[in-house]
């Protein structure tokens, strides 16, 4: 019984890298990328991440519904002006700010947004992956 002990760990292990969907840690980090990517990050961090709940689709397909909050790291009217500061045509920096505005409101630095989203995720060949629309 002592001899086979020590195979417990290793199977687990090989059971854990099977598995056909992302560990919520990789979801995390997936969602975290997600939303940093294309200037997010200069505007927000994600903190209180949740993830709530998952289903299997497939042996290729998994969703995931999670919460958490945007904590930002400016204002509105200061990512206004980082926007006209960095040399973005006025319309253009304008057209930025109404759509964050938009989107998010009348933020302030320091605030916290609550966000509840789901998340379809897909098995490439690089690993498990968000899956984007067109």
């Amino acid at each position: 019984m002592r001899r086979t002990l020590w195979l417990l760990p290793i199977i687990a292990l090989l059971l854990s890298a099977c598995s056909n969907r992302p560990d919520d840690e990789r979801i995390r980090q997936l969602i975290t990328a997600h939303l940093q990517a294309d200037g997010g990050g200069q505007l927000y961090e994600v903190v209180n991440f949740r993830k709530r709940e998952g289903i299997q689709r497939s042996d290729y397909r998994y969703e995931a519904e999670v919460e958490y909050h945007l904590k930002f790291k400016m204002g509105l009217e200061e990512a206004a002006r980082q926007m006209r500061a960095e040399g973005a045509n006025p319309l253009v920096a304008g057209f930025g700010a109404m759509t964050l505005a938009m989107e998010f409101g009348d933020f302030e630095k320091g605030q916290l947004l609550y966000q509840r989203k789901s998340y379809t995720f897909v098995k490439a060949d690089s690993g498990w992956v968000i899956e984007t629309q067109p």
